[in-house]
Order: C-alpha cells, then sequence, then structure tokens
C-alpha cells in the first residue's frame, strides 16, 4: 500500500498491491480472484477546501 498523487491532480490517491498468486495453501479452497491485476488505484475525488 502506498499513497501519493498518482495522477497528478493535488489529491492524494491510493495504490494497493496484491499477490494472490498461490498465497493461500489451503485443501479445497477455490480461488475466485482476478490473479491478473496485482494494482489498484483508489482515486481521490474529493476536493477539500476548493
Amino acid at each position: 500500500m502506498d499513497v501519493g498523487d498518482f495522477e497528478g491532480d493535488g489529491d492524494l490517491d491510493i495504490v494497493l498491491g496484491n499477490y494472490s498468486r498461490q498465497f493461500i495453501h489451503q485443501q479445497g479452497l477455490q480461488k475466485n480472484w482476478n490473479t491478473k491485476k496485482p494494482f489498484i488505484l483508489l482515486e481521490n475525488n474529493t476536493r477539500e477546501g476548493k
């Protein structure tokens, strides 16, 4: 996880990283997440003080 202005718009955004391939080794557990997207960007759309 990291916080920064990833869009360059002056607001702080959050990026989350995920290593979901072969992470859980539990008998009978079915993986149901997308292993192709290791990052999620949460864009801050608020405009505080503007």
